[in-house]
């Protein structure tokens, strides 16, 4: 276990969706699940950019590595970049190989599919990602965006609510 300070400087993604306190995390290896949070290089490939985007929504341009806080998850696109933790959970270790899957804010996982990077249609693809380790409390609990949840004030909600899905950027 290595303490987070000594991996500054590096930039927390906007898919993280609270405040990271450095004094009490710890970089360690562990398996991932959804929503932990990983610190890694994002390794854009040789002449090529990548643009992300850090909590304030301001823009990194990464030609070279860039350090990288971002949570693991599942990304299932019709068209873009596809992949996320297999079913047992993703072995996270300095220097596992994984990849930044959700565009410029930040979601990080295993790859399974990706469409054809320069077609008309221009295509979100992924990009290597280089692992360090997963950011653990100091109880050896790893961080997962949970903690940084909204909790009701109170426990009962009073309004109904009726929530539509099933649309995509493409339809």
């Amino acid at each position: 276990m290595r303490a987070l300070s000594l991996f500054t400087p590096y930039v927390v993604a906007a898919n993280v969706r609270g405040l990271i306190n450095e004094v009490d995390c710890s970089v360690a290896p562990d398996t991932g699940w959804p929503g932990d949070l990983v610190i890694n290089d994002i390794v854009p490939t040789q002449g090529k950019h990548i643009t992300v985007f850090d909590q304030a929504l301001s823009a990194h341009h990464a030609n070279d590595p860039l350090r990288f806080v971002a949570p693991l998850g599942t990304r299932e696109s019709s068209m873009h970049v596809n992949g996320g933790i297999p079913e047992g959970g993703l072995p996270i270790s300095d220097g596992t190989p994984v990849h930044w899957l959700a565009g410029e804010s930040g979601l990080v996982g295993e790859l399974f599919l990706e469409g054809i990077a320069y077609s008309f249609l221009k295509l979100e693809t992924s990009v290597n990602f280089r692992c360090s380790g997963l950011l653990v409390d100091n109880t050896g609990t790893t961080v997962n965006i949970d903690r940084f949840a909204i909790k009701p004030e109170c426990p009962r909600l009073t309004t109904f609510m009726l929530g539509v899905a099933g649309t995509s950027t493409e339809a």
